[in-house]
């Protein structure tokens, strides 16, 4: 890992671009060399131990749950350079755990008050039950108040700038494990064409080959340019079929409040 950010941190020097590293990880494995890395940002993906273990049994870690609380610990005291994160996968199984799980995160002391709800897409043998517009329902009437009960930052709505998908980001990618990149959390592995090298041999080919997405522009979609929460959402992304599905349940809390007396 170090050796792919130090060529990364080469051709981004060379270019005069201000490189963000931004983990996305199980939080199985720690290595102190991570504070050889600056403007870090980590995110670990943990919920409560009978769902974490459950979806993440590896055979090296039989309790994951354990093995990754450790290691929030260790980077929360050894790794001041990094700004951390805690993302809760949200799914019909775990969807009303979410206080049990903040308030066990806060005995074993840790102090990240940072941390992602993110609805849980099915995948492989994993089927997720839960409805979006009833994880949209669950965020805004209880989620939000337990984050702000906890005292935890709630970074992602309502949030009064222009955020667009990352993938959009003409220097942004992700680099998985086996070197290969794709266009960021969502893009499946598969279909990937380029490897770390490719790019450090030719930074702007990986740009050229997806431009149609690299030089999206949301405010001058038809769809997007008018809508008013476009400043909220950050317009359309390519991989979500209903994008404005969000802000349907929005709408009806908003007309509640007009009718208010």
């Amino acid at each position: 890992m170090i050796t792919i950010y130090n060529k990364i941190k080469k051709v981004s020097d060379e270019k005069n671009i201000k490189l963000y590293v931004y983990i996305d990880t199980n939080g199985t494995i720690f290595s102190d060399k991570l504070k050889e890395i600056k403007n870090l940002f980590i995110n670990i993906t943990v919920s409560c131990p009978e769902d974490h273990n459950k979806l993440r049994n590896y055979i090296t870690y039989k309790d994951c749950y354990t093995q990754v609380i450790e290691n929030i610990l260790k980077i929360e005291k050894e790794i001041k350079n990094a700004k951390l994160s805690l993302r809760y996968n949200v799914h019909n199984k775990n969807i009303n755990d979410l206080e049990k799980h903040i308030k066990s995160l806060i005995s074993k002391g840790i102090s990240s008050r940072e941390m992602d709800l993110a609805y849980t897409v099915s995948h492989n043998e994993f089927i997720n039950t839960l409805s979006k517009s009833d994880y949209y329902k669950w965020l805004y009437d209880d989620a939000y108040k337990i984050l702000k009960k906890y005292k935890f930052s709630i970074r992602y709505f309502p949030v009064y700038s222009f955020y667009p998908c990352s993938a959009y980001s003409k220097n942004s990618f992700k680099v998985h494990c086996d070197g290969k990149i794709s266009l960021c959390d969502s893009w499946d592995i598969k279909k990937s064409k380029f490897s770390i090298d490719d790019v450090i041999k030719n930074p702007d080919m990986f740009f050229d080959f997806y431009k149609n997405i690299k030089y999206f522009t949301p405010i001058k979609n038809k769809k997007c340019q008018n809508c008013k929460f476009l400043l909220l959402c950050g317009g359309l992304r390519f991989c979500d079929k209903n994008p404005c599905e969000k802000f349907n349940y929005l709408n009806l809390l908003l007309s509640s409040f007009k009718n208010c007396n």
